[in-house]
């Protein structure tokens, strides 16, 4: 029968000493509640012995799953910021939490959220939406990396879309007139009106 192997090792957090060991692809933080390194390095070998007599430690919990993660966003959200909560709320309700609140953030991978802005781009999310959702996500991660002791292991890089940040408004007079003379003075590029004076467009020709 194979044994469970723990890699491990010990660290201080403040005057406080810590354990941490991964198993099985995921990284478990322990605190000794001691001030006193050798406690901690009882506590790692005590750890990695049960493991490699492949007992089932308490300390051994399940898996935290990303729906776990998302839950910290309106929270902090709520906390701190107070604001875009309802926005964050319904992305994770609608769209994120059905797809990835099972999943264990261990087994969180490029390929799953590829597919993630596959769907959504098949469902006619814009890019900008999209990231929106990726940066809920991302936002979750790391607040379960912030906490005391982290809930997950490793730091997670998820690229975003391209955004086409072209934009299209109207302006008053007096902020078109501003906006043309500072062009105009800019050296490089000129500001023309066009239309009639009840409707008005506005060109930038660079040159």
């Amino acid at each position: 029968m194979a044994t469970r192997q723990g890699k491990g090792c010990i660290y201080r957090r403040g005057k406080i000493w810590w354990v941490k060991i991964t198993v099985d692809g995921e990284t478990i933080y322990e605190s000794t509640e001691s001030e006193i390194r050798d406690d901690a390095v009882q506590l790692l070998r005590l750890r990695q012995g049960e493991l490699a007599a492949n007992a089932v430690p308490s300390w051994l919990k399940a898996s935290v799953t990303v729906g776990k993660v998302l839950e910290l966003v309106p929270k902090d959200l709520k906390a701190y910021q107070k604001k875009d909560v309802k926005n964050v709320e319904r992305q994770i309700r609608l769209h994120l939490e059905p797809v990835f609140g099972k999943i264990p953030v261990k087994r969180l991978s490029t390929a799953k959220i590829q597919d993630y802005i596959e769907k959504r781009v098949e469902e006619g999310a814009a890019p900008a939406t999209v990231n929106r959702e990726l940066s809920t996500l991302i936002r979750g991660l790391r607040l379960a990396l912030q906490q005391d002791p982290p809930l997950i292991g490793r730091e997670f890089k998820i690229r975003k879309l391209k955004e086409d940040n072209i934009r299209q408004g109207y302006l008053s007079e007096e902020q078109y007139l501003a906006l043309r003379y500072l062009l105009n003075n800019s050296g490089n590029v000129e500001v023309r009106r066009e239309g009639g004076a009840g409707n008005p467009t506005g060109t930038l020709q660079h040159f």
